[in-house]
């Protein structure tokens, strides 16, 4: 493999290991967030009782005492659905906005604890089945988005939005499994930097030059021009210290380093600048 797919092949596995980085992140910080929000052991009330609570510490709950109204709210609907929010009423009330307090989400993946649903089909299907034989269900409040809230409030007028709750219906987490996702996301952060010192090290050439130049403090605030002889080559150059520039800066002169051999390209000629 020639030197510059290796390091088009380093730099693709770098963006891609920082990828994942931020998406294990962001998974392993949702499930820690949960797991200090809530309790294993899931506190069991009526809808009723739920409602005439409000607000509760303990975020995991098994409901039970309700039935599912028949406007269902969908976030994002492809070729399958990906999560719907089912309207949840008290036993004995009204299938009104008034009355609406509570939406359970049903997501579709490894985490949820309801059937997979596809399709309207399935889910008409769903509720229909729940409400002839109910049950209690179980999950994690969780606070609507903004989005969620206005479709909730065109389906049901008089809607209180802001009250409004969601039961994300899913397993509730443990540390163990929350240990693994951060372990995964510090295994892919190793991963990327390493690629990331490799691609770095594909990009000099084993034809570059380095050298380093020493200004002073007045000339490096001020600016100046310094004419360069690269070692080995003997070529002379004019070098440009911009005004107000710190040590550690490094200049590059490409295709200023030693020839290369056998078509290989020329490499480059870099100074470092040292202010005194």
């Amino acid at each position: 493999m020639t030197r510059k797919k290796t390091k088009a092949l380093y730099a693709v596995l770098m963006l891609g290991l920082f990828g994942c980085v931020l998406m294990v992140f962001i998974l392993a910080a949702g499930e820690q967030s949960i797991l200090s929000s809530g309790l294993p052991a899931e506190d069991k009330m009526s809808l009723q009782e739920f409602t005439a609570q409000g607000s509760i510490r303990n975020k995991h709950v098994k409901l039970s005492d309700f039935y599912f109204g028949k406007s269902f709210v969908y976030t994002t609907e492809l070729i399958q659905f990906n999560e719907v929010y089912v309207p949840m009423f008290a036993k004995g009330q009204p299938e009104d906005g008034k009355n609406l307090h509570l939406l359970l989400l049903i997501r579709n993946d490894r985490n949820s604890n309801e059937p997979l649903i596809q399709t309207r089909e399935e889910l008409g299907r769903f509720a229909a089945e729940f409400n002839h034989d109910p049950r209690a269900v179980t999950g994690v409040l969780r606070t609507p988005i903004d989005r969620v809230r206005s479709l909730t409030a065109e389906a049901y007028p008089g809607t209180n939005s802001q009250a409004l709750q969601v039961l994300w219906a899913r397993d509730f987490p443990t540390q163990n499994s929350a240990n693994v996702l951060w372990s995964l996301c510090v295994f892919c952060l190793i991963g990327a930097t390493v690629c990331a010192v490799a691609y770095r090290r594909k990009r000099e050439s084993p034809n570059d030059i380095h050298i380093g130049l020493v200004v002073t403090a007045m000339e490096a605030a001020a600016g100046k021009e310094v004419r360069v002889v690269i070692p080995e080559t003997n070529k002379t150059i004019t070098a440009r210290i911009p005004a107000g520039a710190r040590g550690g800066m490094r200049f590059r002169f490409k295709g200023k380093g030693r020839p290369g051999k056998s078509g290989e390209q020329s490499g480059d000629f870099y100074i470092l600048l040292r202010v005194k």
